[in-house]
């Protein structure tokens, strides 16, 4: 367990993170200056790099836009440092205003045991919804995985339970045997299938999303989330639209 009196934060408002994510991976462009990190505390405030004035979603939108504007776009990236007691709903809001930001990929900071200092888990948002477009003719990838959490931290995998957010070995098992069966079965990614430069296991697809209600805890996620990343899935998507409160 780390110490509780070091300045993991760097003068940015203190939270308590996840633990014991176990696959959060140590990145050192966490501690660069020019690193974009948003705290959202157990209250639903965010907050961004060492302000510790409160910002609503407009105006960290464009701030987020303006540094989000002075990373190449291979390295762009925002770091969510948010409070395990924080309702995922006002994590949401942040990932909407990071998404309409122009930067779609987040990376969850968790204590990994391993580690006595904040790591890593990258997930990707998804794009935004277009008005325009007629999902009736969009015809359903049979290669979609969605993992739910329920209210009452009940999990599904495609409508079928596997546990809970307090017992995700099954899922964990599951997906590991899905991925197993989806390289044996050359079941690619899109855009990969001529990638031979890749080992098979980087060309299969794997991609996860993940939906859960306004109301749950951010501190249940994130054990969602590492629960996928031990079993494989990659990338995983955090889905911010048609969420239950």
């Amino acid at each position: 367990m780390p110490e509780r009196y070091a300045d993991y934060h760097k003068g940015r408002v203190p939270v308590n993170l996840p633990h014991d994510a176990k696959n959060a991976d140590i990145d050192s462009n966490v501690d660069r200056s020019n690193a974009v990190i948003v705290t959202v505390t157990s209250d639903g405030q965010a907050y961004l790099g060492t302000d510790h004035s409160p910002l609503n979603r407009e105006e960290l939108r464009d701030k987020l836009r303006e540094l989000a504007a002075k990373q190449s776009e291979e390295d762009r990236m925002v770091y969510l440092s948010v409070d395990v007691a924080a309702d995922y709903g006002a994590v949401v809001e942040v990932c909407d205003a990071i998404r309409t930001a122009d930067v779609s990929r987040v990376g969850v900071l968790a204590f990994n045991p391993r580690h006595d200092w904040p790591a890593r888990i990258t997930v990707e948002l998804p794009p935004q919804p277009n008005p325009n477009e007629d999902l009736s003719q969009l015809r359903p990838n049979p290669l979609t995985l969605v993992v739910t959490i329920s209210g009452d931290l009940e999990v599904k995998l495609n409508q079928e339970a596997f546990g809970s957010v307090n017992d995700l070995d099954p899922l964990a098992q599951k997906l590991q045997q899905i991925f197993r069966l989806r390289e044996e079965q050359y079941a690619l990614k899109p855009g990969y299938e001529t990638r031979t430069d890749l080992p098979m296991s980087e060309r299969t697809e794997k991609t996860l999303t993940i939906k859960a209600p306004r109301r749950v805890k951010y501190g249940d996620l994130v054990k969602v989330i590492d629960a996928a990343k031990s079993a494989g899935a990659r990338p995983i998507v955090l889905q911010l639209d048609d969420l239950t409160n």
